[in-house]
């Protein structure tokens, strides 16, 4: 017995030195590791995710959070899911990351009279996904089902073509009402003044802007607004409160480390507010969120952002406001991986990613030899001793937390490939 027992005790240090500095126990979380056979977005044998059935058959919002906004494999990953969940468990609307509230509210307006969803999302949607040749499978299997997936932007932040063009958005959508008591091309010139600042920080578009001044007019349109008859008045009042959000957001981040965090907060809170009103207008809707896994995690708050830091501590990301009002009928994928490059279509030179020893990623990499995998954390969650595990993980950063607890799971992808501009 006590060979056995000095036996097993050398394992386990093998296992330490093997896999680092902060090992999980293998068997809570070897059983809930699935193979995945591809992530090609124009393989449509599903099999290879069924097992994704009985995990996201109950739930309402999916969230889809990549590590890297230049992770290209992860993009084709996202829409080869994104193809399951439309096809298999009847989800219905694609809400975007980087896709304006009233912007893409106005794209989708045009798609329903006939306009190509291709072109409006790429005047809609930031172009480090738009433009990126590995989206476009995805905006292909969204013009080919126009008449059953509906979009959603939950982005308060300008930076697309109707962005520039939200004051004739709602000329267009609302009329002359909404500017009632309002200079409509005096309000056109400062707002576009505010975006041309927001790119270029020439303080001198500021003064033009007369945020204070913008913001008072922002309030007259929407008391106007409010007693419109129109069937789009209460989209352009939510995206109203997106543009009002935007201009406080943005003159924090050009403040303090703590402004800085707030107007990080900020945003999150309108993305989850994006999400709350679509909800409340359509109850039914089971929603795909495509983000970046930083905005999808919840209990934020049990991993360490950095020594003497508290910002993971008073920070609420939108996946944590999700979960406070809509609980275990949100599901929150964050992707992985463990070696390769990832770059967007604007930067020339791809980052290197490197394995990270001391990580539960590089203890699974080198458990599981496959190229893709998918790994339950709610159901390792069940498990009290499991879910209380603090170690080392890259899903977001090399930081340590209670990563079980923070996401719901992890599609792994082993090499990841950078994303190019579309051809």
């Amino acid at each position: 017995k006590m060979k056995i027992f000095l036996l097993f005790v050398s394992f386990l240090t093998g296992i330490i030195c093997v896999f680092g500095q902060n090992p999980v126990p293998v068997e809570c979380y070897n059983s809930q590791v699935s193979p995945i056979k591809s992530v090609d977005p124009h393989n449509i044998d599903f099999s290879d995710l069924y097992f994704l059935k009985n995990i996201l058959q109950d739930k309402q919002v999916v969230i889809l959070g990549e590590k890297d906004h230049g992770d290209g494999l992860t993009f084709e990953a996202k829409t080869r899911l994104i193809k399951f969940l439309v096809e298999e468990l009847n989800f219905n609307t694609l809400a975007f990351e980087g896709g304006g509230f009233g912007e893409i509210y106005y794209a989708s307006e045009n798609i329903k009279k006939g306009a190509d969803s291709r072109t409006e999302l790429s005047k809609s949607w930031y172009s480090m996904w738009s433009e990126s040749e590995q989206v476009q499978p995805l905006l292909d299997f969204i013009a080919h089902n126009n008449n059953s997936i509906k979009l959603l932007g939950i982005e308060d932040q300008l930076g697309t073509d109707y962005s520039l063009q939200l004051p004739k958005i709602l000329d267009t959508l609302i009329g002359k009402a909404a500017f009632t008591s309002v200079d409509y091309k005096s309000f056109e010139k400062q707002f576009l003044y505010f975006y041309y600042y927001t790119i270029t920080l020439d303080s001198s578009y500021r003064i033009l802007a007369n945020t204070n001044e913008l913001i008072n007019k922002l309030d007259i349109i929407k008391k106007n607004i409010s007693g419109v008859s129109s069937e789009h008045a209460d989209a352009m009042l939510q995206s109203i409160a997106n543009i009002k959000t935007y201009l406080r957001q943005f003159n924090y981040s050009l403040g303090t480390y703590m402004d800085q965090n707030e107007a990080i907060c900020m945003r999150d809170s309108i993305m989850a507010d994006n999400i709350f009103w679509n909800l409340k207008h359509h109850p039914n809707d089971k929603i795909i969120v495509w983000t970046a896994a930083f905005h999808g995690a919840h209990n934020l708050d049990q991993a360490l952002y950095k020594e003497n830091d508290d910002f993971y501590q008073v920070f609420k990301p939108m996946g944590h406001r999700l979960r406070e009002k809509f609980g275990d009928s949100v599901y929150s994928i964050a992707f992985n991986s463990f070696d390769g490059e990832s770059a967007t279509i604007a930067e020339p030179e791809p980052r290197q990613i490197k394995p990270e020893i001391n990580t539960w990623d590089f203890e699974l990499a080198q458990l599981y030899t496959g190229p893709y995998a998918f790994i339950d954390f709610e159901k390792i969650r069940e498990n009290p001793i499991c879910s209380n595990y603090r170690f080392n993980s890259n899903i977001i950063n090399n930081h340590t937390g209670n990563w079980f607890n923070i996401f719901d799971g992890v599609f792994f992808i082993r090499t990841m490939t950078r994303s190019t501009g579309k051809k």
